[in-house]
């Protein structure tokens, strides 16, 4: 099936206006992009949540999105639509903006960016491989399949990169590994891949935990894999041997304090997400909770810390 993409550009006081002339035609739903959403957010976002002020443009304006199927009727229905909005601008005297882009196939929509993702080499040994890809694994390479979906990243980014070489590094033959802040799952699985006895992961957000679940299936792993959806830490009760944070570095100090009572004595901690102009805070966090630094790695302008709990 064919569609034609509808862009309606119009002052944010006008919405009701625009999705109503919109909802005449036989559409599955609208996208509103509204810098009010954002402004409000804001405002109640959680803590551990980092805004980029940078990529936030405050507007009058909204962006209004739908489709519309390209059948027998779609010319009639655009000169409607035309003639809609015309009638609106005439009696409001406003200027819209409208967008039309014809020949839009479904299929675009979720499988145009997988031609992108490719079979990765990260660190070492490790070899992220999408599951739609063929990829013969060479001697002493550890594949990882991953099928991210559009809800998290391919796994490849320089803060993920960093956490799995930091793994590579660590004896984890059986070992219980925690991994805060999952997402897509893909440290859960290296680890497990690398000989972890055992993994806990925990994700405040669901589809975290499910993709984590997912992934772990995947790869064969899912035995030895418990999967927390949760406040990070508070749904662990137990210590483990090594424990991997890839997150950002103000909630790495936040947690550190919870952290260390997670982790044994002689346990390593590798934490990434951490932007360098912001690694000292982790560092001063690190040793206040009685940790020894033992390597910090650098990926473009991103940290990942390696650190070891010293005795009580």
């Amino acid at each position: 099936m064919d569609w034609t993409e509808i862009e309606v550009v119009v002052k944010n006081q006008f919405e009701d206006n625009i999705v109503g002339i919109l909802y005449l035609f036989d559409i599955d739903g609208i996208n509103i992009k509204d810098s009010r959403d954002y402004e409000e957010f804001a405002k109640e976002k959680p803590y551990w949540v980092v805004l980029d002020e940078e990529d936030f443009e405050k507007s009058d304006f909204i962006t209004v999105k739908t489709y519309l199927k390209n059948d027998d009727e779609i010319e009639e229905n655009l000169q409607i639509l035309q003639e809609r909005i015309s009638e609106f601008e005439r009696e409001y005297n406003e200027k819209v903006i409208l967008k039309i882009d014809s020949k839009i196939k479904t299929e675009d929509w979720a499988n145009e960016w997988k031609k992108y993702y490719k079979p990765t080499k990260v660190g070492k040994n490790f070899i992220i491989k999408p599951t739609w890809e063929d990829y013969n694994l060479s001697e002493n390479e550890i594949m990882i399949e991953l099928d991210p979906g559009m809800a998290f990243g391919t796994g490849t980014h320089e803060t993920t990169a960093l956490c799995l070489e930091a793994l590579e590094k660590v004896d984890l033959k059986d070992k219980t590994v925690f991994d805060i802040g999952s997402g897509s799952g893909i440290l859960s699985v290296g680890a497990l891949k690398l000989g972890a006895k055992k993994v806990e992961a925990v994700d405040i957000d669901i589809l975290g935990v499910e993709a984590t679940l997912d992934n772990a299936k995947l790869n064969k792993v899912e035995d030895r894999i418990i999967v927390h959806h949760g406040d990070l830490c508070e749904k662990l009760n137990s210590k483990a041997d090594v424990i991997v944070a890839n997150i950002l570095a103000h909630i790495l100090v936040k947690l550190l304090d919870d952290i260390s009572k997670f982790i044994k004595d002689e346990g390593i901690f590798i934490g990434s997400g951490i932007i360098e102009e912001k690694y000292s805070d982790v560092e001063n966090a690190l040793i206040k909770n009685n940790f020894e630094i033992l390597e910090v790695n650098k990926n473009k302008d991103w940290v990942c810390v390696i650190a070891r709990r010293k005795n009580a």
